[in-house]
């Protein structure tokens, strides 16, 4: 036996004790290091932004071709026109012509159904500027000038030019990617022609004297397509 007879059970003791507390520190610094190791993916990913969409601008740059359905399918002749919208401003030009008023009665005056005269218009042209309400509603204030023909049965035939200045109000209905109609109103009175007084003979040969043919109102619907920004 040694000198301190209780040494080697002191020794023993304290091993026993030191691997009590070895294990608890043993697992709590693998849990430590396994929470830092699965910390921060979920960090980065919850400080990251998250992606949206962006926005498409509601006024961006649109450019149209349209042709108006009246003018092909009711007065027998043809319309081309381009339209372009860029920020909250529209502008366009359009072409018509060989239009023949009398194909449809309600396209006539009165006077003109009474007398049984042909009313057409050789050619129409003009433009118009305005300003976008929203991005499918917008008014312009268009000048046209319109090319007229008055012709009764018998030879007699009165022409003459007349230029408008008025309001249009267009709504455009998207039916798919860029395809959309545009019904519209216009109200064109005459600033200016060069219309004179001529005497025509009616159907049942009796005096007719033409009167100005105005354009008051003026309803439409354009078919038109969208290149982009729609």
């Amino acid at each position: 036996m040694g000198f301190f007879p209780d040494e080697g059970q002191a020794l023993g003791m304290n091993t026993a004790a030191l691997r009590n507390r070895s294990i608890p520190a043993f697992f709590g610094t693998f849990s430590l290091v396994g929470a830092l190791c699965w910390a921060p993916p979920a960090a980065a990913q919850s400080s990251a932004p998250s992606p949206t969409p962006e926005s498409p601008d509601p006024y961006a740059l649109r450019p149209s071709v349209m042709a108006g359905l009246s003018q092909w399918v009711l007065f027998g002749g043809g319309n081309l026109a381009g339209q372009v919208k860029f920020g909250r401003f529209v502008a366009e030009y359009s072409h018509g012509q060989s239009l023949h008023f009398d194909n449809v009665a309600f396209a006539l005056t009165k006077e003109e159904r009474a007398a049984s005269v042909a009313v057409g218009m050789p050619w129409t042209t003009g433009a118009g500027f305005g300003f976008q309400i929203t991005p499918h509603l917008h008014v312009l204030l268009e000048v046209k000038a319109h090319r007229y023909e008055v012709r009764d049965d018998f030879g007699g035939e009165l022409r003459y030019t007349s230029l408008t200045i008025g309001p249009g109000v267009f709504y455009d209905i998207y039916l798919w990617k860029g395809l959309f109609v545009q019904p519209n109103v216009r109200y064109w009175p005459t600033v200016a022609s060069t219309f004179k007084s001529k005497q025509l003979t009616s159907s049942d040969r009796t005096p007719y004297e033409p009167q100005r043919h105005d354009l008051v109102p003026f309803v439409n619907v354009n078919l038109g397509w969208t290149f982009s920004g729609y």
